[in-house]
């Protein structure tokens, strides 16, 4: 019970640091989902891979999403 506490507590932690960290490049209501998504895909969550794995991974996920939505943003109004 603990230890999942704790978990959800740490998960939360690095949410909202990433958050911090993204939302310059991205809308924040963009993000909440996205980052929600990768965190929960991590078998193992670890405060040492926020800045640096975590982070990278996050902003590479964050431009193919914004190319792909700029392809359909050109594909609607293409037609």
């Amino acid at each position: 019970q603990n230890s999942q506490q704790n978990y959800q507590n740490l998960k939360a932690n690095i949410f909202n640091i990433l958050i911090e960290r993204l939302k310059k490049d991205t809308n924040i209501e963009i993000l909440k989902p996205i980052i929600k998504e990768y965190l929960n895909k991590q078998k193992k969550i670890e405060y040492n891979k926020v800045f640096g794995t975590y982070y990278l991974e996050l902003l590479e996920i964050i431009k193919n999403e914004k190319n792909f939505l700029t392809v359909e943003e050109f594909n609607i109004k293409a037609v």
